[in-house]
Order: C-alpha cells, then sequence, then structure tokens
C-alpha cells in the first residue's frame, strides 16, 4: 500500500505531461468561475512541437523519479493510460471553507479510452477503491485522493492531508475526504457553463495568447478563503473594502523558446481602484540612483518608481487617514511629513562582486589543519532619491532618538545594527554594506559602465540580474565532492540573465514582461533545463570524488582552481 501511494505524485506527474498535447478545449466547462487560480499546460505546443516528447519520456531524470518514488515505468506504455494526448491540461484551486486549508485543487484529464484508463488506474494502484455511479467511474487512491471519470473526462480531486494532534501529544489519523472529494467530482460534471470559467472574457482571452504555460489568479477569491483573524487588522481592513478587489485577476503565460524563457502578466484591477493606480503612477522614469552607483559590473538591480501622493489617495479610500494622522502625531509627524520626504524613487544594487580564496587553519587534536576559505566581496546599495530635506530631516532624528540608527565616524554618515552604514548630502540618501561604498554613491554622478537592459531602466519597475558575470569568479576549489563541482561547472554554462521590467497603467491593467536568456542561443530552453536536471540526478548517484576528474583540463570555461593544501577540509 505505502509503495502505490508513494507513485500517486509520480503517476499525477506523468499524466499531466502526457494529457497536455494541446488539440481541443472542451474541459473549461468544469472550472468554476470563482476558482482561486488556474494553471493550464499546453504540452503538445511545448513538448511535442518544441522539445519533442522522446526528450522526457526516455530522460533519465524521470528514471530518477520514478526510482526515488518506488516506482518503475521500463514498461510504461503512454497508449494504456487511455489519455487524450492532445489537450491542454488544467490544474486549479476553488474555494472550501470545510478544507483545513480552505481550498480543494482539482485536475482535469481528457480521455480517449475509459475503459484503458480504469484498466490503468487499476495496474498501477493496487488497493485503489473502484466504485460505479450512475454514468461516472470513481476510484479512491488515499483518503485525500480520488478520481472520477466519463468517457470523456478524468477529474482528479485532492485536498491537503488535514492531521490534529491528540491530548498525549501523538498526531490523530489523517481525516478522511473521500466522500467530499467524490461529491465535488460529481458536481463538476453536472456544472452548468454559466457557472464556469469558459464565461469570463479575461480568462478566455488568456488562453486565446496561446501560452507554453498559462496562469490565472483571482484576488477576490483568494481573499475570501483567508482567515481574517489571521491576517488581523490587514484582514480587517480588506474585508471592509472588498470592492478594491472586486474582480480583480492575473493573467499571465510562459514560453520556452530557443535560448530564452520568456514571461508576461497581467494585472487587471476594479474600476473603483483606477484613480488610485493613476494616483501612483508616474509619468517619467528618473536614472538619477542609477547613475550614482559605484561599480562596473552590474549583478543585481531592482528599482521602482511611485508617485508617493499615490499612497495618500489609498489610504483615503480605505478610511485609514484618521487612525494613521493619529498614530503619527504620537511622534511629532504628519502624513505629508512621510510622503513629502522622498521623491518615490528606489534602487537597490550589487555590483563588482566576486569571489576569491584565502587559507586559514585551525589545531584540533594538537596538529594544525589548513583550509580554504571563501572571501566574498561586492558593493550593495539601497537608496532613495530625497524630496524635501526639511520632512526628511524630521525622519533622521525619529530614528536617531528611538536607537534605530546611531551617529558614524564621518558627518552625515549613521550606522544601521553596526553592519550598514547610511549616509546622505541633503539631495540623496544611501544605505550600503560598507562605508565607502555609501561614501563613492554620494560623490559618483554619471555611470555609464554599468550595462543595465534599457527596458529595465526606463520602466516604473525594473529588474535585472547579470548570472553568467556574477557567478564566473566563484573557484571550483570551495565545492567539496564530485558531484558538487560538476553540477556547478555545468551551471556556470547554463543561464545568461534575467530581466523583468513594467507596471506602465494601460486601461484597466498593468504589464509585466519577463525574459530569462540562456548562453546556449540554438536549443530550445526547455531541453536544456532538463538536460541539466538529468545531470543534477546522475551526480547526486555519484561518490565524492576529486575535481580534476569533473572538469577536463580542454573545457575553456572551466575556472582555474585556487591552489589548496591536501589536507583541506570545509571550516566548521
Amino acid at each position: 500500500m505505502k509503495k502505490s501511494l508513494r507513485l500517486v505524485p509520480l503517476v499525477l506527474c506523468l499524466l499531466l505531461v502526457l494529457a497536455g498535447c494541446s488539440k481541443k478545449d472542451d474541459n473549461l466547462r468544469y472550472i468554476p468561475k470563482d476558482a482561486i487560480g488556474v494553471i493550464g499546460i499546453n504540452a503538445g505546443q511545448l513538448l511535442v512541437q518544441k522539445v519533442g516528447l522522446s526528450a522526457i519520456s526516455g530522460s533519465p531524470m524521470l528514471k530518477e523519479m520514478t526510482r526515488g518514488a518506488g516506482g518503475d515505468t521500463s514498461h510504461f506504455d503512454i497508449e494504456k493510460t487511455g489519455i487524450e494526448f492532445l489537450s491542454i491540461v488544467y490544474a486549479y484551486a476553488v474555494p472550501d471553507l470545510r478544507t483545513q486549508s480552505k481550498s480543494r485543487y482539482q485536475v482535469l484529464l481528457p480521455l480517449k479510452d475509459a475503459e484503458k484508463f480504469s484498466a490503468f488506474l487499476k495496474d498501477k494502484f493496487k488497493e485503489a477503491k473502484l466504485t460505479t455511479k450512475d454514468k461516472l467511474s470513481f476510484a479512491v487512491l488515499n483518503p485525500n485522493i480520488c478520481v472520477g471519470w466519463n468517457k470523456q473526462t478524468a477529474i482528479v480531486a485532492a485536498t491537503m492531508p488535514q492531521r490534529e494532534w491528540a491530548d498525549d501529544g501523538s498526531l490523530k489519523p489523517a481525516a478522511d475526504n473521500t466522500t467530499l472529494l467524490t461529491e465535488e467530482i460529481e458536481k463538476t460534471f453536472s456544472m452548468q457553463k454559466d457557472q464556469s470559467i469558459a464565461t469570463n472574457a479575461k480568462f478566455t482571452e488568456l488562453m486565446k495568447a496561446g501560452h507554453d504555460i498559462s496562469v490565472w489568479m483571482n484576488y477576490e477569491s483568494l481573499m475570501n478563503v483567508m482567515p481574517q483573524e489571521e491576517l488581523g487588522q490587514a484582514g480587517t481592513i480588506m474585508a471592509s473594502q472588498k470592492k478594491l478587489i472586486k474582480d480583480a485577476c492575473l493573467a499571465g503565460g510562459i514560453d520556452f523558446e530557443k535560448g530564452k524563457i520568456t514571461g508576461d502578466a497581467r494585472y487587471y484591477f476594479n474600476p473603483s481602484v483606477k484613480g488610485i493606480a493613476s494616483a501612483l503612477e508616474v509619468k517619467s522614469v528618473n536614472n538619477d540612483l542609477l547613475n550614482k552607483v559605484p561599480g562596473s559590473q552590474m549583478n543585481l538591480m531592482l528599482s521602482h518608481h511611485i508617485n508617493p501622493q499615490g499612497i495618500k489617495a489609498l489610504i483615503d479610500t480605505i478610511g485609514m487617514a484618521p487612525l494613521a494622522s493619529a498614530a503619527l502625531k504620537e511622534v511629532s509627524l504628519s502624513l505629508d511629513d512621510i510622503l513629502n520626504a522622498f521623491t518615490g524613487d528606489f534602487l537597490l544594487a550589487f555590483t563588482d562582486f566576486k569571489v576569491t580564496t584565502e587559507s586559514q587553519s585551525y589545531t584540533l587534536a594538537g596538529s594544525s589543519v589548513n583550509y580554504t576559505k571563501p572571501v566574498p566581496t561586492f558593493k550593495g546599495t539601497f537608496s532613495m532619491k530625497i524630496k524635501d530635506k526639511a520632512s526628511f530631516d524630521k525622519l533622521l532624528q525619529l530614528a536617531l532618538s528611538n536607537g534605530m540608527l546611531s551617529p558614524g565616524a564621518a558627518p552625515n554618515t549613521y550606522m544601521i545594527g553596526g553592519s550598514f552604514t547610511l549616509a546622505t548630502d541633503g539631495s540623496y540618501v544611501v544605505a550600503a554594506n560598507e562605508p565607502a561604498v555609501a561614501a563613492s554613491f554620494l560623490q559618483t554622478s554619471g555611470n555609464t559602465a554599468l550595462k543595465v537592459p534599457s527596458e529595465a531602466k526606463s520602466s516604473p519597475s525594473g529588474f535585472f540580474m547579470d548570472i553568467k558575470n556574477s557567478i564566473s569568479s566563484v573557484p571550483l576549489d570551495l565545492l567539496y565532492g564530485k558531484e558538487d563541482s560538476s553540477v556547478f561547472h555545468d551551471g556556470k554554462q547554463l543561464l545568461e540573465s534575467i530581466t523583468a521590467h513594467g507596471g506602465k497603467l494601460e486601461g484597466d491593467h498593468t504589464d509585466m514582461h519577463f525574459e530569462a536568456t540562456f548562453q546556449k542561443k540554438d536549443e530550445n530552453s526547455l531541453l536544456q533545463l532538463i538536460r541539466f536536471g538529468q545531470k543534477v540526478a546522475e551526480a547526486e548517484r555519484r561518490p565524492s570524488d576529486d575535481v580534476e576528474e569533473v572538469i577536463p583540463d580542454s573545457t575553456e570555461d572551466a575556472v582555474p582552481a585556487e591552489a589548496a593544501d591536501s589536507a583541506a577540509v570545509p571550516a566548521t
């Protein structure tokens, strides 16, 4: 029985992959319009057209997954599953306050042959309880996973296991949710189309876009299942302002292309929020902060630009202005003091990251033991542009009087918890990992050495991470074991960079775009990830060995490791 239960996640994973080859999309009628979240996998487009199903079905990675689950797919015939391979597969969560997690999860699998599907379940789940009711068949795989099907569609329904503590400190047996799940499967099959998500124009627009993976999130449904008592005062506020999230949703898609993964997300807001969104939006993006970042190599950048007056519009809308004013008055501040202190431009940046090594030793049982210590260095800054110096000075003095800051060694510098430095020149304020970095930020202007994609710089929200150059200096001799060094070496040749940008207001929504670029440009990104996953699985089975056996001398991309004592061991 235990072996069969361990097979549940593996088989479900296989069914998701095999069922997702898109041809005809009839199962939307089984997804309720109040679904909290929906994932659609267009595996026909993804695996057949872009990758090739053979790359998945015969891969060592799949065999490793099977071995870990305790199963055997050596005689696994996909035709015997009875599943229709040319359709999109959907997985979704729906509100259900009867369960501990306040939600229930379901997967829709289109069928080609219901009898073969039934035989498949009997073969793979020997202890499964199979029953029939009218035109539906059911299989109970365990107390929290049930399957129901007719001639065209199978529905897998699941809940999170519910465990409670007994008075003697032991765990009570998991609750049996089979009755609940089978009843909900019946209701799903009898759902009327006008109650399904197929009537939602925004969702159907998302599916028409033809993404490899589509993602949908209904914020109104999400808030309805979140326990108000666990959210505290925030929950009370949101409960009283449900109109702000009515019909609010996120529609996104991920696509695996040659040499890159792209993603797009569109957030739709309620019309009543349009005024707040417009007030928060900046009319132009200011790059003054980016031009002051010290260094020659950008490793990571996160920027955000808002209009602070939009925060005031939000506070007024949710009725929090009187409460906020009263609280601030207790510390001799006003809401205007806070909103006028900064322009609304924020930037987090890490530059010039590198890892070197140094030899150190310690004494163990009277003997000296040498080891190699990694020494990472970088320049880290979080900066803001000051709008009104008088308002900023009020906040600064409050932080000093409350002990949040302490005076530093130089004028206009302060220590944050003894580890970070805050410095200001009246126009900018910066928190840095070292005093010299903070000083360099205030002294720098017009730094053009840092390479950042233009989209990330010119958008209200921007993100950039240079993965290739950031990890190029990490020496392999810091990794102890053949499997670690092997995987890290291959990983260094995988990704190039990650970029995200967006935040501009467009009618009733705002868009974000994401892109992860790979170093190898002529091969599909998913196939590259699959092959890397296979190498990880293979490396985990190898015994530890020397780095020299992992990285051939002829490998051009290998980073020479600095000499380390033959007796070196990791620091403890």
